[in-house]
C-alpha cells in the first residue's frame, strides 16, 4: 500500500500525538477488510479510536466495532466491483485499439485515435535503423538528448529508454495492452519470460518501422553488449536473403590466430546458419551503385528531380509541427505575463513560467536542427556530386547508408534497390 501520509498518521498515533482519528466515511480509511482490521488494531493498541462522520460512528463500543466491520466489507465489495467495471471498460477500448493514456515516444493521439508524432516519429525510426547499423545505444540516446527528446516522465532519455523502444512491438504497428493472468491472478509469461499481453492486435496502430525491422532489432538486442561497436554494418536492416523476407544481420568471429572476421549472416527455414563475408558483399553493392551512376542521362535526370524535390515544399511537416508547438508555448508564456500584469503574484506562476521558457528554447533548437537538414543545390552541383561518387571520392559506407534502400542477396548474385525517388532502372 503506497499511502505515505496515511502511514505517517499511524506512526504519529503510536507516538501518542492524538487520541482520535476522524474520517468522513469508513471507506476513506481503507478499501479492504485486511487493511481496515490491521490498521484499526494498530490505532487501538496506541489508545486511538477511529470515528466516522457520515455513518455517525464514534467510540470504541462493540456496536461501533460491528458497524465498522460491516462497512469495511461493503467498501471492499464496492471497490472490487468498481475495479471490474473499470477493467471491462478499458478492455473494450483496448480491443478497439484506442488510446488509453500510455505515452510512447514518437506517438501522439487525437482523442481515442493513436497517431504518429510528426516531429518525433522520424527520429524513432532513425534510431531503429541506426541500431541495426551498429550505432551504439549510448550514441543513440546521446543524439536524442541533443534534439531535446524526453521520456514520459519528462526526463532525459538513457540506455534503458532506447533499449525498451527497440524491444517494443508497438513501433512495428502492434497494439498491446495489459497482462494476461490465470484464474489465481498470476501473470502468464511466454517462453522468453515476457508477460503475455491481454490484448495484442497486429496492425492495430500506426507503424513507425516495418515488422521485419522491428524483429531484427529485437533479435539483435538480445545478444547486444554495451560498449563501442568494433565495426559498422551499414546494410543491417535492409539486407534480405532471397525473397524469403528474412533479414541478414552483422556478426563477427575470432580465428585461432586471433584475427577477427566480419560477416552478414542468416538462418534458413531449417534454422541452419549461413554467412557471407562483409567486405565482399559491401564492395559488390558499392560497385553496382557506381556502375549505375556511369549513365550520364540517368544522372542528369536524377539531378533535375532532386532539385525539383528541394523546391516543391514550403515547409517540411516536421518543421511546421514544431512551429505550431512553439506558437502554443509562446501564447502560454504571454498569458502568464498578462496574469502577473493583472495582479497575480509572480511567485505563484514562477515555476510554470520558467518551465515554459525552457520548453520554448528546446523547440527553437529543434527547429534550428530541422532547418539545418534542408539545403539548396543547383543541377550542376548534384551532377558533380554523382561524378565524385563514380570517381571514388565518396566513402563506401556513406553510399551504402544513403543510396541503398534494399539489398536482396542470392548466392549467385545481388539485387540492390536504390533510393532514387520516382526513377526505375534494370541495373
Amino acid at each position: 500500500m503506497y499511502r505515505p501520509q496515511f502511514l505517517q498518521m499511524v506512526k504519529d498515533a503510536k507516538n501518542h500525538k492524538f487520541d482520535v482519528v476522524i474520517v468522513w466515511k469508513i471507506d476513506r480509511f481503507a478499501r479492504n477488510m485486511m487493511d481496515q482490521f490491521h490498521y484499526e488494531r494498530e490505532l487501538k493498541l496506541a489508545g486511538v479510536t477511529l470515528e466516522s462522520c457520515k455513518e455517525n460512528i464514534s467510540g470504541g463500543t462493540i456496536e461501533a466495532d460491528m458497524n465498522k466491520g460491516m462497512l469495511a466489507i461493503f467498501a471492499q465489495l464496492r471497490s472490487q466491483q468498481s475495479a471490474v467495471d473499470t477493467m471491462r471498460g478499458m478492455m473494450g477500448k483496448a480491443r478497439q485499439c484506442q488510446y488509453l493514456g500510455v505515452k510512447k515516444f514518437g506517438y501522439s493521439h487525437d482523442g481515442d485515435i493513436i497517431t504518429l508524432d510528426p516531429v518525433w516519429a522520424p527520429v524513432a525510426e532513425q534510431a531503429h535503423y541506426d541500431f541495426l547499423g551498429s550505432v551504439p545505444i549510448k550514441d543513440i540516446f546521446g543524439y536524442l538528448r541533443e534534439l531535446g527528446a524526453k521520456t514520459s516522465q519528462d526526463a532525459d532519455p538513457g540506455y534503458h529508454f532506447v533499449r525498451n523502444m527497440l524491444l517494443d512491438e508497438s513501433y512495428g504497428g502492434v497494439y498491446t495492452w495489459g497482462q494476461l493472468k490465470d484464474e489465481r491472478g498470476r501473470v502468464i509469461k511466454d517462453a522468453t519470460g515476457k508477460p503475455v499481453p491481454a490484448v495484442r492486435v497486429e496492425g492495430g496502430m500506426p507503424a513507425i518501422v516495418s515488422m521485419e525491422i522491428k524483429q531484427a532489432c529485437i533479435d539483435r538486442i538480445r545478444t547486444y553488449r554495451r560498449g563501442k561497436a568494433r565495426t559498422e554494418y551499414p546494410l543491417c536492416g535492409k539486407l534480405y536473403w532471397r525473397d524469403t523476407g528474412l533479414l541478414m544481420h552483422g556478426e563477427s568471429g575470432l580465428s585461432k590466430t586471433g584475427r577477427t572476421y566480419y560477416y552478414y549472416a542468416w538462418r534458413d527455414e531449417q534454422k541452419r546458419r549461413h554467412s557471407v563475408q562483409k567486405g565482399l558483399l559491401e564492395n559488390k553493392v558499392v560497385q553496382g551503385v557506381r556502375e549505375v551512376l556511369h549513365d550520364e542521362m540517368l544522372v542528369r535526370d536524377l539531378a533535375r528531380r532532386f532539385v525539383a524535390y528541394l523546391a516543391e515544399g514550403d515547409v517540411r511537416p516536421a518543421i511546421k509541427a514544431a512551429q505550431d508547438e512553439l506558437k502554443t508555448l509562446e501564447k502560454l508564456k504571454q498569458n502568464l505575463v498578462n496574469a502577473v500584469a493583472d495582479g497575480m503574484p509572480y511567485e505563484g506562476v514562477r515555476s510554470k513560467f520558467e518551465e515554459t521558457e525552457r520548453d520554448i528554447e528546446k523547440i527553437q533548437n529543434r527547429i534550428k536542427n530541422l532547418e539545418g537538414e534542408t539545403a539548396e543545390a543547383s543541377e550542376e552541383d548534384v551532377v558533380r556530386f554523382f561524378q565524385s561518387i563514380v570517381a571514388g571520392d565518396t566513402n563506401d559506407e556513406r553510399i551504402l547508408r544513403y543510396f541503398v534502400n534494399k539489398v536482396v542477396f542470392y548466392e549467385e548474385n545481388v539485387l540492390a534497390v536504390l533510393n532514387f525517388r520516382g526513377c526505375t532502372t534494370d541495373q
